[in-house]
């Protein structure tokens, strides 16, 4: 087999190179195939210049490139439904049959891109783990369960020193007890179970005064 570059053109989605290639049986002239790879911009190289054949790490270097860039687009398409963490992203790649290195490489093109950002992202997942009644504990541990890295959790960590979590405390009283007030064995369960969720014993009484000037307040 030999690789042969004809043309090469301008692609249109992220303004990638496109290097088009017939691949032949050796000794013939015969084209058995075309394919196109595609090369994102700041991609290392060294990539051809003109037309002619290429060597067999030339096309290599082509057929990797070419997967990275299936997989920014692919990546795309995934962050068109949502954000996502640069960890978990490269784990839905790889999932949908991405090598790890084209993984890697693409997502490592999205951050730079601006496509994910972290720190920005966490800051409302904060927010609405902490509007779901989840105590610190839970959010740091949900955060790393959804694929942060170190900076973005550091990032985080100010972000929830500005939260009370006794107000979060509250409304989860208001979820564990159903409107009403619990007693004496009740009441030490619900403060124990509280406690293993990781809420401090102040923001437990805190939390409970708070649920109770709300009960009060709307009788």
């Amino acid at each position: 087999m030999e690789a042969v570059l004809v043309r090469i053109s301008s692609g249109n989605q992220l303004g990638e190179t496109v290097y088009w290639v017939e691949i032949r049986e050796n000794g013939t002239e015969t084209k058995s195939e075309e394919r196109s790879y595609r090369v994102l911009p700041g991609t290392g190289g060294p990539w051809p210049t003109g037309k002619g054949r290429l060597g067999e790490p030339e096309l290599e270097r082509l057929e990797k490139a070419d997967g990275v860039c299936k997989a920014v687009l692919h990546g795309l398409s995934i962050l068109s439904f949502g954000s996502n963490t640069r960890i978990g992203l490269i784990r839905k790649l790889r999932q949908r049959g991405h090598s790890a290195d084209a993984a890697e490489c693409a997502v490592g093109f999205l951050v730079k891109q601006g496509y994910i950002r972290e720190c920005e992202d966490i800051e409302r997942k904060i927010e609405l783990y902490a509007q779901s009644g989840k105590s610190r504990a839970e959010i740091v541990g949900k955060l790393r369960q959804d694929g942060y890295g170190e900076d973005a959790l550091a990032a985080a960590r100010g972000a929830i020193q500005s939260i009370d979590f006794g107000r979060v405390c509250a409304a989860a009283w208001k979820k564990r007890c159903h409107r009403g007030i619990p007693e004496d064995d009740e009441l030490r369960k619900s403060v124990q179970a509280l406690l293993r969720r990781g809420f401090t014993k102040d923001e437990v009484v805190r939390g409970l005064k708070y649920y109770g000037e709300e009960i009060v307040g709307e009788s």
